[in-house]
């Protein structure tokens, strides 16, 4: 969901520029704003080499985990969750989170089973590996950028 709010993010961020032209320069809201711009502007910056290996990274790891347990599934007979490849690559992260869901949902409403808790067990590591994934990046914006540090910099004074 992460890549989603990016795109929101970037959204709002588009609406309140078109807005800077109704305030003043003293508007201290309009310059908080501005100020917050600039940082999703240039955390977006930071991150975006990595943003779609990141997103396909982090489908590849749940797919691949959807796909052992639908085999488990398949094995026994149940209906599986299996979700093929779309063309958006966030359309189809966003189908194999439905997907995942979905799994998760039935594999809770079965009695617990060995083969069924090891299921649970498999899709939780998967959920635990791609968030890792989506983590590094998210760290990655999150650091300061270069600008931000120097203005919050105290000021030294030689002599």
């Amino acid at each position: 969901m992460f890549y989603d709010a990016l795109g929101s993010l970037l959204g709002q961020a588009g609406d309140a520029i078109e807005r800077a032209g109704e305030r003043t320069e003293s508007d201290a809201r309009g310059q908080r704003e501005a100020r917050q711009i600039g940082l999703l502007l240039r955390r977006t910056y930071a991150i975006w080499p990595r943003l779609f290996e990141t997103l396909v990274t982090e489908t590849g790891i749940l797919v691949r985990g959807l796909e052992e347990v639908n085999i488990e599934l398949d094995r026994r007979g149940l209906e599986t969750n299996r979700v093929p490849p779309e063309s958006d690559p966030l359309a189809y992260y966003r189908s194999i989170g439905l997907a995942l869901d979905a799994t998760i949902a039935r594999l809770g409403e079965r009695p617990a089973e060995d083969w069924s808790e090891a299921a649970l067990a498999s899709l939780r590591r998967s959920l635990a590996e791609s968030a890792e994934v989506q983590g590094r990046l998210v760290d990655e914006m999150l650091k300061p950028t270069r600008e931000s540090t120097a203005r919050r910099a105290p000021a030294t004074s030689v002599g």
